[in-house]
């Protein structure tokens, strides 16, 4: 799909989306003593939580936001802000109650929720006293709570409370939801009604059997069970005792039903978790350490209970909580022993909606020394309790297979969506894509769209449930510029030339020493400029924003003892890059210098050496401490661990570090004989992945000649007139020997080399002739020998040739057109020019004729007249002329004309002959 990676989707349940909202608000999960579990990402990750002391925590309970950040939580005795602190203290003995407290959202209100609380119980004659306190969050982070109440609720309840939305009479869900206890000593749910201003009774449900009224052992606890639903809303179950009871609920009416109870193999029944489909349900046993953890599943159906099956045992001294995660697991605490540090495990059931696969040991509690501190970790029977519509699993937009978060789309992509919740894509999805890139498809599991406009594109997913809701929803889809970047090179700073990135949108950028899309190219540094070797080849890719920071060890060289050993660094994320480091020695004392080299390498986690080894010689006086520096250039660490490893002359004695390790940032430094390690530590937000990576060839450094290369202006002819051909010729005196190459330009600015046009400088001068391309333009090119195609040269001025067009004269007209014009006779004449040759141009008469217009009046009077007319294109001349005949008009006068009769004989006339004429007589 993109184009520098490859990349790396059965009807399912979706009861998991939220009837609120298509996001958990049940990401984060503390449990027992510093143990956190962050299920934001859509994987659950442990991490270290809050810190509370103690034996038990059975009623711990968190909200989030949309974010997956923390808005508040309860831990032991204290409700804890958005910053992990505790803020408030709840009644004493909320820890010891099974579901001790839980989160419901205020009806209308984003920000506002309603902490119900258990308080005290386990045994008849004691009152769990139903309390809420109600919150209203401000963001998250410290401080974010104002807290007021408790309000009192009810006495006399066991330790199981949950909640559900409530079903409108049109099958549609409310803003309002159900709370639901059980009364002790009897079969008696109690239901509330929770709305925006506040948690008020509304009915008690009579159903299934009468709960126990004793608490001595074997375990017989009347008040410790919980209470769970399933997806749906449509089915809950009680564990107490031995009892796993099944009953149907009414989420508009608040009825109850009771359906079966199982009281056979389940001895000491604590707490129990639908599967995610509703179709099994798990049960936890073991109440306490007489009864070791179990597991059991039973098949649901819409009467009752399959027969329990058991799944194994846990491992633990009693048993624990079982609470299904937004990612389709069901999790367990298994308990080893009461609040010791490192003791006490986190297991979980997989595949539930397949029947369940047990593993008992997907994380156990750490501690730097068993019973060490309360600041270790320890678990006991506690998970967290939630309100089942807000455990919601992560759903995934799948990319050609990839989860969105983990890929981009690229311009012009044709991409296959499919819709992803717990490992399972659905079969029919009614897709709506709205932004950059809109489009629409009813049904199907796949939508295939080809994302041609840059920028957002929001996908709406919207499915149909098993129970019967529509859900929908929203992804946001970013489609991304393709970046080709690119690189210039300054040799200026050889012997190590510098190469600035171009072309990435971040102005950031990634160098490596080979094509990074084959899979074997090392990552050399981060950033908008590389310090480059010369003739060596390089890759360079776009980068994100990137955030640099100095992440330097600490640790320094003392005067006393010695060390062994390599240095081990690891990155935790991002890139590294050392810059320094020192190492400390002394030497036994004799009379003579000592002299020696100090080999440092550093070698990636296979052993392979990355960058280049530094060598450092020490020549100095024996018996001293001394320090010696090493600077490396070309020492970048990717997210890893690397060793530093010292050869050193056999008179060295490297001495101790002030410490054995050290931390800074994502780096840790551990043990070793290098210290003071400067190091700059760099993370980029978000990779590109929309790009087109480019090899950038650094050539060698090399010394350019000391001639300064100049076109010598006078001497060069640099304007002719077609067909004449132009000239130009350097300044005189250059050395004799040098390489030079001339180059044109259309344009002066790209140039070219002229071919054949090349040699070397011989008597001091360089001529380059028979020009005759118009406003080209020509510089040449000077090096030593050899290096005409580096950067060491030397580069002429250039200057632009003008070639102008002869201007050519067809003819001289003349009009009106006679070939002999009479005395005063008037007439023009025309020059008459070839636009397409030189032009425009100006005109000269000559001769007979003056003037400077295309047109002259002619001459009248008799004679022959010479006209000439010379025509101007930019300095180039074409000329041309004619000649006119102006004659006299003709005289006739017969002499003494006779008068005649017509008798008489013919008669001779004459002419005048002081008179000009021509002609023949006729009669």
């Amino acid at each position: 799909m993109n184009l520098n990676k490859t990349l790396v989707y059965s009807v399912f349940t979706l009861f998991i989306f939220s009837v609120f909202t298509t996001y958990s608000q049940s990401d984060v999960w503390y449990i027992g003593n510093n143990i956190s579990i962050d299920f934001s990402s859509g994987t659950a990750v442990v991490g270290n939580g809050i810190t509370i002391g103690g034996d038990l925590t059975e009623s711990s309970t968190a909200i989030t936001d949309a974010n997956g950040d923390l808005l508040f939580a309860v831990v032991g005795s204290s409700i804890i802000d958005g910053g992990e602190n505790p803020v408030h203290s709840l009644p004493s003995n909320t820890w010891d109650v099974s579901n001790g407290t839980m989160v419901v959202p205020v009806p209308g209100t984003t920000d506002q929720y309603y902490l119900t609380v258990l308080r005290e119980g386990g045994a008849s004659g004691t009152t769990p006293m139903a309390q809420y306190y109600h919150i209203t969050t401000s963001g998250a982070g410290a401080g974010n709570l104002t807290i007021t109440g408790p309000n009192d609720l009810q006495t006399n309840l066991t330790q199981s409370q949950t909640s559900v939305p409530k079903i409108n009479p049109d099958g549609t869900v409310s803003d309002d939801y159900w709370w639901i206890s059980h009364e002790m000593c009897n079969n008696n749910f109690v239901l509330y009604s929770v709305t925006g201003s506040g948690i008020t009774s509304s009915s008690t449900e009579s159903a299934g059997p009468s709960f126990e009224c004793t608490n001595g052992p074997p375990p017989k606890f009347d008040a410790i069970g919980t209470l769970k639903f399933n997806g749906c809303f449509t089915q809950m179950s009680y564990v107490m005792g031995d009892k796993v009871m099944l009953y149907d609920f009414d989420p508009q009416t608040g009825t109850v039903t009771h359906l079966e109870t199982v009281s056979t193999g389940l001895p000491s029944a604590y707490s129990m978790e639908f599967s995610p489909d509703g179709k099994y349900a798990y049960v936890l046993t073991g109440q306490d350490n007489n009864n070791p953890g179990k597991i059991y599943r039973l098949d649901v159906t819409p009467t009752g209970f399959g027969t329990p099956v058991l799944m194994g045992s846990t491992g633990g001294m009693r048993g624990g909580h079982l609470q299904l995660g937004p990612d389709g697991n069901i999790y367990y605490a298994i308990p080893e022993a009461y609040g010791n540090a490192g003791k006490g495990k986190i297991g979980r059931i997989t595949d539930p909606n397949g029947g369940g696969v047990l593993d008992n040991n997907w994380y156990s509690a750490t501690a730097a020394t068993f019973g060490s501190s309360d600041e270790d970790q320890w678990v006991n029977m506690d998970m967290p309790t939630f309100m089942k519509s807000l455990v919601v699993p992560l759903p995934k937009l799948l990319l050609d297979g990839v989860e969105l978060s983990q890929t981009q789309v690229c311009e012009g992509d044709v991409v296959n969506f499919e819709l992803e919740v717990q490992g399972s894509v659905a079969t029919s999805v009614d897709w709506t894509a709205v932004g950059a890139n809109p489009g629409s498809q009813i049904g199907g599991s796949t939508y295939t769209a080809t994302m041609t406009n840059i920028g957002l594109t929001t996908i709406t997913a919207k499915v149909i449930d098993e129970c019967g809701r529509e859900k929908e929803v929203d992804f946001e889809v970013v489609t991304h510029q393709i970046q080709i970047p690119n690189a210039t090179i300054d040799y200026t700073a050889c012997p190590n030339p510098i190469l600035t990135g171009t072309g990435s949108l971040s102005g950031n950028y990634k160098w490596y020493d080979a094509d990074p899309t084959s899979g074997s190219a090392n990552l050399l540094g981060i950033g908008p400029t590389f310090t480059a070797q010369e003739n060596t080849n390089y890759w360079v890719v776009p980068a994100g924003d990137v955030t640099s920071s100095a992440a330097n060890d600490s640790r320094t060289a003392q005067n006393w003892s010695t060390s062994t050993g390599n240095t081990t660094i690891t990155v935790a994320d991002g890139l590294a890059e050392i810059s320094e480091f020192k190492i400390g020695f002394g030497s036994p004392y004799t009379s003579s210098n000592r002299n020696g080299d100090f080999t440092i390498t550093l070698k990636d986690a296979s052993g392979n050496v990355l960058g280049t080894p530094l060598t450092i010689n020490y020549t100095g006086p024996a018996g001293v401490e001394a320090l010696i520096t090493g600077n490396p250039t070309d020492w970048v660490l990717p997210a890893g661990t690397y060793t530093i490893e010292v050869a050193k002359p056999s008179w060295a004695q490297i001495r101790q570090l002030s410490d054995p390790n050290s931390s800074s940032g994502s780096l840790s430094y551990n043990g070793g004989q290098v210290s003071s390690i400067r190091t700059t530590h760099y993370l980029e937000d978000t990779p590109v992945q929309c790009f087109v990576p480019t090899e950038i060839a650094v050539g060698s450094c090399c010394t350019a000649p000391t001639d300064d290369p100049l076109i010598d202006v006078p001497s060069s002819t640099l304007e002719v007139c077609s067909p004449n051909t132009g000239e130009v010729i350097s300044i005189s005196g250059l050395t004799d020997g040098l390489d030079f190459k001339w180059q044109e330009s259309s344009d002066g600015v790209t140039f070219t080399d002229i071919s054949g046009e090349t040699g070397v400088v011989s008597g001091g001068l360089l001529l380059l002739s028979n020009l005759t391309t118009n406003s080209q333009w020509y510089r040449y090119v000077l090096a030593e020998t050899g290096n005409l195609d580096k950067t060491c040269v030397k580069t002429s001025d250039s200057v632009q040739m003008v070639i102008n067009p002869l201007p050519v004269i067809d003819s001289i007209g003349k009009s009106p057109f006679s070939g002999i014009y009479c005395k005063d006779e008037v007439y023009e004449v025309e020059a008459h020019v070839d636009e397409t040759a030189g032009y425009p141009v100006t005109y000269q008469w000559s001769i007979d004729a003056s003037g400077t217009d295309s047109v002259f009046t002619g001459i009248t009077t008799p004679g022959t007249h010479t006209y000439k007319v010379l025509v101007d294109a930019q300095g180039c001349l074409d000329s041309m002329e004619i000649q006119v005949d102006v004659s006299n008009l003709d005289t006739v006068i017969i002499t003494n004309p006779p008068s005649l009769c017509s008798s008489d004989n013919p008669y001779q006339l004459t002419l005048d002959p002081n008179k000009t004429t021509s002609g023949v007589w006729t009669d």
